[in-house]
């Protein structure tokens, strides 16, 4: 069996859409890039497309080059 660990976000349903970017989504991918760089057995699937673009934009470069690297590894 494998278990692959999958969030959705919804849009702004009970806060805003930036309080739902800063609250859920941000600390969801930064946390999910340690998980992933601590175990790299793991993998992961995002769909939110539109919240990884807003977190793409708003993360600095370091980050950027560790998501590239996860994604390279095919984690991600």
């Amino acid at each position: 069996m494998h278990v692959i660990p999958y969030t959705s976000i919804p849009i702004g349903v009970d806060t805003s859409i930036d309080d739902t970017f800063t609250n859920y989504a941000m600390p969801i991918l930064d946390q999910i890039i340690i998980e992933l760089e601590h175990n790299p057995d793991y993998k992961f699937n995002w769909s939110e497309l539109g919240w990884l673009q807003r977190w793409w934009f708003s993360s600095e470069q370091t980050l950027q080059n560790r998501l590239k690297s996860l994604i390279t590894k095919g984690q991600l």
